[in-house]
């Protein structure tokens, strides 16, 4: 997930969203590390962490607008022993960020998370679920999934409670990167992994830009085992979508069609298990832009979509999924 090159007009932003998921303890860390730049000149950029314990209703949250962010192009990629390559670093002068490895070096929390193994998007184009939107120049935001659920190492030391807590384990690391002008007007976010890592969901979409016209629209890759089913638009124009969104009560509904399948999913999330996230915007970093939990429940269905048959092909429920209600379809609601 190397860097792309920085526009020299108006905002910019580029940004790595890293989520690992331990089934076994219920644990989920989210890394969110992003550089911002203004008519090509750096300005604050953006460091999350968000963990979630087991015994804690909502994640701890921890922001930060670093001015003195740096991203690294490796050129060749530096072999990491036990790891993924590394093409590029992301550094402050209390993190850093690259394809195989997380460090966090702060006061009150030390996190290190090594990746041992990238489970791409099963396209042979390489290009991941946003497909070839992310070869048309010109569009206000891309996303790219690098790796739906490669397995993952992590050692957490954190301080900020009323007692320490110190993690070690496994699991499996969702890695996905965003870049561009701004956000959507109003987004939805959703990914899951299941205990063994077999099954994957990565849902992105809402009201898009596309410089003439505002559509909404989403992007849906969805994997268990050796099959994969891809909702996308640019790859398959018959996809269409039908959609409803409540952040007050933490639901989200989606009915996704093409040529050769329908699939229906359902996601609901205690409304106070969300915690705010920042958004870039073409003025920098907004403050409480987002809602994100990690307690959600996220049920698939896949069906045939053909004359001669309509029976269901997959069902599966991802438990402790990530759901993200973005600007306006946050709406009102927000944690408390």
């Amino acid at each position: 997930m190397p860097p792309h090159a920085v526009s020299t007009r108006g905002p910019w932003f580029e940004g790595w969203y890293y989520r690992l998921y331990d089934p076994a303890r219920q644990v989920s860390i989210v890394v969110i590390a992003t550089s911002a730049y203004q008519d090509g000149a750096p300005v604050p950029g953006y460091l999350a962490t968000l963990i979630q314990l087991p015994d804690e209703s909502s994640p701890r949250t921890d922001e930060a607008y670093p001015t003195d962010h740096r991203v690294r192009r490796l050129s060749p990629p530096r072999v990491a022993s036990g790891a993924r390559d590394e093409s590029f670093v992301w550094s402050t002068s209390e993190a850093e960020l690259s394809e195989s490895r997380v460090l966090i070096r702060q006061s009150a929390l030390q996190l290190e998370i090594q990746a041992h193994e990238r489970r791409a998007w099963p396209d042979w184009l390489g290009l991941g679920p946003w497909g070839l939107l992310n070869l048309i120049p010109g569009l206000p935001l891309y996303w790219h999934v690098d790796n739906t659920g490669g397995r993952a190492s992590y050692r957490l030391t954190d301080h900020r409670g009323d007692l320490p807590v110190v993690i070690e384990g496994e699991g499996f690391l969702h890695q996905e990167k965003n870049w561009g002008e701004v956000f959507p007007k109003a987004w939805m976010w959703l990914q899951g992994l299941s205990s063994d890592g077999e099954a994957s969901l990565a849902v992105a979409g809402g009201l898009l830009d596309l410089r003439l016209i505002n559509v909404n629209s989403f992007v849906v890759g969805f994997r268990k085992g050796r099959d994969a089913y891809l909702f996308s638009p640019p790859s398959d124009p018959s996809t269409q979508f039908q959609f409803r969104s409540n952040s007050c009560a933490g639901e989200f509904e989606l009915e996704a069609t093409n040529r050769d399948y329908r699939m229906t999913l359902k996601a609901i999330a205690p409304p106070d298990s969300f915690s705010y996230v920042s958004i870039p915007t073409d003025s920098g970093y907004q403050a409480n832009g987002g809602i994100e939990s990690f307690r959600a429940k996220i049920r698939v269905d896949v069906y045939r979509n053909d004359f001669f048959s309509r029976r269901r092909l997959e069902s599966f429920t991802f438990d402790n999924a990530a759901l993200e209600f973005g600007a306006a379809y946050m709406l009102a609601c927000a944690p408390q």
